[in-house]
């Protein structure tokens, strides 16, 4: 799995403005509906599973500038997610506003996937120079781009040519 398989440079919102998570996450679903990831009919779904994800445990991370609102649901059949860059920062009641959400849904069927996903996004973000480049992008393109070198930088095995 790769991260840059699942969050494209068209679901990539970047310069994001917003008064809390609810609405960041709003926001992101709302992508990936109109990206066609989600059915529009289950919209509410998403974001119910999302706000109860949320309402367990903050899915900020402290001190990183990152959140991760994630779930596990019965209508996508591989994982859909996409990427917000708030400059301003989000509350996502951790030790410090969020600057950067990843936010992904994984089928409910497949546990591993779920798991696979959190481990990638969090091995990117140990490397807090990938999170301050994804910050200081000035575009979506760029915003893309830093994930696509963070990948390859901490997986090179991924572009050796296969034999």
């Amino acid at each position: 799995m790769r991260l840059q398989e699942i969050i494209t440079r068209d679901l990539v919102l970047y310069d994001l403005k917003v008064k809390d998570n609810t609405e960041a996450i709003q926001r992101l679903v709302q992508l990936l509906v109109k990206k066609g990831k989600i059915p529009l009919q289950r919209e509410q779904d998403a974001l119910l599973a999302l706000f109860k994800r949320e309402a367990l445990s903050s899915t900020g991370l402290e001190q990183a500038g990152l959140a991760i609102p994630h779930a596990r649901v019965d209508f996508v059949q591989s994982i859909v997610g996409a990427l917000a860059v708030a400059p301003e920062g989000v509350d996502f009641r951790a030790d410090g506003p969020s600057y950067v959400i990843f936010l992904f849904l994984s089928p409910q069927h497949r546990p591993s996937l779920h798991l696979e996903c959190m481990s990638l996004i969090s091995a990117l973000a140990r490397n807090q120079s990938f999170l301050l480049s994804i910050q200081r992008s000035r575009s979506s393109e760029e915003v893309f781009q830093q994930i696509v070198a963070a990948e390859d930088l901490l997986y090179p095995q991924w572009n050796e040519p296969k034999v």
